[in-house]
């Protein structure tokens, strides 16, 4: 079976993601959606990519992000890969009110003008109590114990100190003092592979604050196993348990991560990140399926 594929290259603060339009119709079996994400998102014989975004058709919204990470697996929620999404259905649909549907729900973004374009999205609460990260923490919390500043025994780190949330994916929040010389990949490794203790994959966030409205941060995603260059649902967990924690006073917080930067505007009620996303290249592929494996032809740009 042979499928010829369209596609779109996007990428936000250095997360880079391709783009396939399925509004219209399914282009893609749905039991072999992982098998050619993971095809194209190959940067030594794909077409390279963090993740891979499905754009279906959704009755309530102007499209639902069904994105693929590199591992093959179906993410509930990626804020660098929704604004990508938000900055193509804004180019295809010249709406500067955009509602897009994900695994954690529906979220609202505003387009606004600029260069480049800044695309706000409402992400909803942060989660920062047991009872909310049911399946996520080890066993023995009380549901209204807090999850900020805990201590856990992580094999290879022994007692670590971090706050593990949870904003549409799961992340874990560590303060260093010195980023460029701690060791992101052993905390990653180390806290990506204790399931023992966590058994869902957390996200990792190495966090700094640098003024009193404004962090670093580097993260290693568990979706890719590496560093990325920015994470939007990290920014966003980082930047308001800074401010939980009484390491920054604002609510409206600069986020610099090694790709770019984005504003994180805490409320009482919802979180809000505004940043940019930007269409790298557009083309097309013929996607061979056989048997269990899937390949691609040289991309017709």
């Amino acid at each position: 079976m042979s499928t010829h594929l369209r596609f779109v290259k996007y990428q936000a603060c250095g997360n880079d993601y391709i783009i396939v339009d399925e509004r219209a119709e399914q282009i893609i079996p749905e039991r072999r959606r992982n098998d050619i994400a993971m095809a194209m998102m190959n940067r030594n014989f794909g077409i390279g990519a963090d993740g891979v975004a499905y754009i279906v058709a959704s009755e309530r919204c102007d499209g639902m992000m069904r994105l693929i990470d590199s591992p093959g697996g179906e993410a509930y929620m990626c804020g660098n890969g929704i604004r990508c999404v938000a900055h193509y259905l804004w180019s295809v649909t010249g709406k500067n009110r955009l509602k897009v549907n994900t695994r954690s729900g529906i979220k609202e973004i505003e387009v606004s003008g600029g260069n480049p374009t800044q695309f706000r999205v409402n992400m909803g609460r942060l989660h920062w109590h047991a009872g909310d990260l049911e399946g996520i923490l080890p066993e023995g919390f009380a549901p209204e114990e807090s999850t900020l500043e805990r201590q856990f025994e992580l094999p290879g780190l022994g007692t670590t100190q971090m706050s593990v949330v949870h904003i549409g994916e799961p992340h874990a929040i560590l303060f260093v003092d010195d980023l460029d010389e701690t060791d992101i990949d052993r905390y990653g490794k180390a806290i990506t592979t204790s399931q023992e203790v966590f058994p869902r994959l957390l996200n990792v966030n190495l966090v700094k604050p640098i003024a009193d409205d404004a962090i670093q941060l580097r993260t290693f995603e568990a979706g890719v196993q590496y560093e990325t260059l920015a994470c939007g649902t990290g920014c966003v967990s980082s930047a308001a348990v800074a401010h939980l924690t009484g390491r920054i006073a604002a609510r409206s917080v600069r986020v610099i991560a090694r790709g770019g930067q984005l504003q994180v505007d805490l409320t009482d009620e919802d979180m809000y990140m505004s940043g940019p996303a930007q269409s790298v290249f557009a083309g097309s592929t013929h996607v061979a399926l056989q048997n269990d494996t899937a390949s691609l032809s040289t991309p017709c740009l």
